[in-house]
C-alpha cells in the first residue's frame, strides 16, 4: 500500500503566503530562486511544496510574476554554483534554470488570468493595437475622448440605418 500523498492544510499555505509577503524583493527572488533549484529552505522547516503554492497564490502571483523575469534576466547571479563544474554543464544548468522560470511566467500568467476571470472580467490577448491606445488615451485624453465619442456616434449611426432599412449595416456606411 502507496504512502498517503502530503497535502498542506490551507493554514500552512496562507502561514507561508504571509512569510513570503514580508520578505523584500532580494529575499523574495532567493526564496523563488531556492524552490526553482530545489535548494533546502533556508532555516525553516516549512516543504517546497507549500512555498509554491504560497508563490502562486492570487496573493503573491503578480510579485512573483517580477521576480520570475528577473530571475530569467539575471540567472547567473542566483544560480547556485557548485564547485569545480565543469563550463559546459554550469551553462546546461543555466539554460535548464532560465527555461524552468519562462515556464514559471507562464503558470503565474494563467493565475493572473483566472484571477481576473474570476471576477467576471476576460482578460485580452496583449495586441499593440491595444497598448497604443491606452497610451493615447494616457497621453492625451481629451481627444482619445473626442475620438470614442466620434465612433460611438457613428455606430449609433448605423444602428439606426439598420433598423431602418430592416438589415445589418455594414462598417463604412
Amino acid at each position: 500500500m502507496p504512502a498517503p500523498e502530503y497535502r498542506p492544510t490551507p493554514e500552512e499555505v496562507d502561514d507561508e503566503i504571509e512569510f513570503l509577503s514580508q520578505l523584500d524583493d532580494e529575499d523574495f527572488a532567493r526564496e523563488f530562486a531556492a524552490l526553482v533549484q530545489d535548494l533546502p529552505s533556508t532555516a525553516r522547516a516549512t516543504p517546497r511544496f507549500v512555498t509554491g503554492l504560497a508563490l502562486r497564490s492570487d496573493a503573491l502571483s503578480r510579485r512573483a510574476m517580477k521576480a520570475a523575469k528577473e530571475l530569467h534576466r539575471m540567472a547567473e547571479d542566483h544560480l547556485v554554483e557548485v564547485e569545480d563544474e565543469p563550463r559546459r554543464a554550469y551553462e546546461r544548468r543555466l539554460a535548464a534554470f532560465r527555461a524552468r522560470m519562462e515556464t514559471e511566467q507562464v503558470l503565474l500568467q494563467i493565475v493572473a488570468d483566472a484571477y481576473v476571470a474570476r471576477r467576471g472580467r476576460m482578460p485580452t490577448r496583449a495586441s499593440p493595437r491595444r497598448r497604443a491606445a491606452d497610451e493615447l488615451a494616457r497621453r492625451h485624453p481629451e481627444e482619445f475622448l473626442t475620438l470614442v465619442r466620434e465612433e460611438e456616434a457613428k455606430d449609433e449611426q448605423r444602428r439606426k440605418l439598420r433598423r431602418g432599412r430592416g438589415g445589418p449595416a455594414r462598417r463604412g456606411e
